[in-house]
């Protein structure tokens, strides 16, 4: 019987041996899985807070374009507008010839200019003028930050 208790002793023993490395490995193993789930949930929640960045940065670029394509239409609007009043002219142009064949002979840019320059006051506004009884190009179109030009009159 003595060597059955021995034996009894000696497996309880070596159970509890490997049942405290077996704890202690399973301790290490759970905290290892804990410090993992913390990155996780940190990964995680720095993720939720760029996909909100990038929710936010999405709208704006969307109302963005929106506003965009707005100007787009005004543009396109604009510049049809012109193309008629360009045609226009030219047909009132061609019309002058037919009706008045020496109607370009007796043309004089300073009259026109002394009549004209009254309304146009502004360095752009004369630029323009320039342009226009010159037959030239127009003036590059600047931007302006403090109002309309220089005021000449």
């Amino acid at each position: 019987m003595q060597e059955v208790l021995a034996l009894e002793k000696q497996t309880n023993e070596e159970m509890g041996a490997f049942s405290e490395t077996t704890s202690e490995k399973l301790r290490e193993a759970q905290d290892q899985t804990t410090t993992g789930l913390d990155n996780l949930r940190t990964a995680a929640t720095s993720a939720a807070q760029r996909a909100q960045e990038m929710k936010a940065a999405t709208e704006k670029m969307h109302a963005e374009t929106m506003e965009v394509g707005d100007a787009v239409d005004l543009l396109a609007a604009c510049f049809e507008r012109i193309d008629l009043v360009l045609t226009e002219l030219e047909a009132v142009r061609r019309q002058l010839e037919i009706d008045d064949p020496g109607v370009t002979e007796r043309y004089d840019a300073a009259e026109v200019e002394r009549v004209f320059s009254a309304s146009y006051t502004t360095e752009a506004e004369r630029e323009v003028l320039h342009a226009a009884l010159r037959g030239s190009d127009l003036p590059a179109a600047q931007p302006t930050f403090a109002g309309n030009s220089v005021e000449l009159f």
